[in-house]
């Protein structure tokens, strides 16, 4: 059977503006609904490309219903929607129809891949998942992982956020490799507890049992992390961290644990369980912060925060709070 024909750019960008077009530009006018309808018949008859990059569009739609926070608000923030969407949905369909050979950026691959993955957390969310295998993995605060179990290997890729994995023996009489993907490369257990946090352009982990070993994307030089250490790795090179401590996982019990940490360091760690904006006056930046706190109600955290230290608490169009110092 011959394979078919790569699809062309401009047919996907055509896909794109007529899922924009069906979704903004009908309204209650049924003539025009109506004849809309019938100049997307006559597109999608033209040509087969015209119909496999529409079945694209109708495979991405759910999806596309679904867009995280970040997306919401970078709609409220464009006087221009349809282009916004436009861009989404040719994203996607450059990614469904083979991705990097179009030239989408890998940051732009690696949100879409977030928004579509098999799960995803909203900020302030945490999801158990049981694995296949018997295993557990506590996702954290807006995160995005894909599962893949095949014959031959148990992936996990994490997107972005954090997470918190307990590995079980695998039960194939050829027991598979488990392995975690980040965008700055894989960490393959070796029988282990460890978590995995994406942060900016680094991969921080922490081993809470047995080893991982751990191989940057473009180093030939991986690293066997034992028990009771961390490190952080981008895609070039290991640097190791301090110890791994049980307080960092306070998280999956719905706490943030704070030992004499510094206001903006604190603010930066709380606003990834709000959703919105929370920093500092930078004449309060250096105030120090011990307690442990719920991350479950951020508006109690900072008014306990501003009972403990000299400071007040400004909101703004409920997106964006900043502490001051209290007058």
């Amino acid at each position: 059977m011959k394979a078919s024909i790569p699809l062309a750019r401009p047919v996907l960008e055509a896909a794109a503006d007529w899922h924009v077009r069906l979704k903004f530009d009908t309204d209650d006018d049924l003539e025009t609904t109506a004849q809309l309808a019938e100049e997307h018949a006559q597109w999608l008859a033209a040509n087969e490309q015209h119909r496999r990059a529409w079945a694209l569009v109708e495979r991405m739609d759910q999806q596309l219903c679904q867009l995280p926070q970040e997306a919401s608000l970078s709609a409220l923030n464009t006087n221009r929607p349809t282009q916004l969407h436009r861009r989404t949905v040719l994203g996607g369909l450059i990614l469904l129809a083979g991705g990097a050979s179009f030239g989408w950026s890998t940051y732009e691959q690696s949100l879409w891949h977030s928004w579509v993955a098999d799960y995803r957390t909203a900020a302030g969310q945490h999801q158990v998942i049981q694995l296949a295998d018997g295993g557990r993995v506590d996702l954290n605060t807006a995160s995005a992982l894909d599962v893949h179990y095949d014959a031959n290997l148990r992936l996990l890729r994490l997107y972005q956020g954090e997470m918190l994995i307990q590995t079980a023996p695998d039960n194939l009489p050829t027991p598979r490799p488990l392995v975690v993907d980040t965008p700055q490369g894989r960490i393959r257990a070796l029988g282990t507890r460890f978590s995995v946090r994406i942060d900016g352009d680094s991969t921080h982990i922490a081993v809470y049992e047995h080893a991982v070993e751990i191989s940057p994307q473009s180093s030939g030089l991986p690293l066997i992390l034992e028990s009771g250490q961390s490190a952080r790795f981008t895609r070039t090179g290991i640097i190791l961290g301090a110890p791994a401590d049980d307080s960092q996982l306070a998280w999956t019990r719905g706490l943030l644990v704070a030992i004499d940490q510094r206001l903006d360091d604190f603010l930066t760690e709380l606003s990834r369980y709000h959703g919105g904006r929370i920093d500092c006056d930078p004449a309060v930046a250096g105030l120090r912060v011990t307690g442990v706190y719920r991350t479950g109600d951020i508006n109690h955290v900072l008014e306990s925060i501003a009972l403990s230290h000299p400071v007040r608490i400004n909101r703004f169009a409920g997106v964006w709070t900043r502490v001051v110092a209290r007058d």
